[in-house]
């Protein structure tokens, strides 16, 4: 289990976010915005003349992009600082990732036992929900 605000020597009122959970929003983040900038993700169905079910126009991506990039900065707000390394987290495409991150925020919004903390979340989670209904 994951908490978000774990009371250390150097910190004891537990005022400090999870790094664990913060890297890997942040490497989630990361992954969805190298597909939403992918070109192959556009491609179409030749046979039937259909948009493959995962893919999404150009102007879908640049807007989930914004999205996503406002979300990156209230998580960097909420830990203070980008994090030192990314994970390598895999993404098969858009919609998957959107909802996987969303479900990770609002589980740390679940956790989150500072104010301030619960209001980045918060907000990095209206970002994301946003993004996630242009991409469905």
């Amino acid at each position: 289990m994951v908490i978000i605000s774990t009371p250390t020597a150097a910190d004891p009122n537990g005022t400090t976010p999870d790094p664990g959970a913060l890297v890997y929003a942040v490497s989630l983040l990361a992954a969805l915005e190298e597909v939403a900038t992918r070109t192959r993700h556009h491609r179409q169905d030749h046979v039937y003349g259909r948009r493959d079910a995962h893919s999404h126009t150009p102007a879908t991506n640049e807007a989930v992009l914004a999205y996503l990039g406002m979300a990156r900065a209230e998580l960097v707000d909420y830990g203070q600082h980008l994090p030192p390394g990314y994970l390598d987290v895999r993404i098969e495409d858009l919609g998957t990732g959107l909802d996987r991150l969303d479900r990770h925020l609002t589980r740390m919004l679940h956790r989150s036992q500072i104010l301030q903390h619960t209001l980045r979340l918060e907000a990095a989670l209206r970002w994301v929900r946003r993004g996630r209904a242009l991409a469905s």
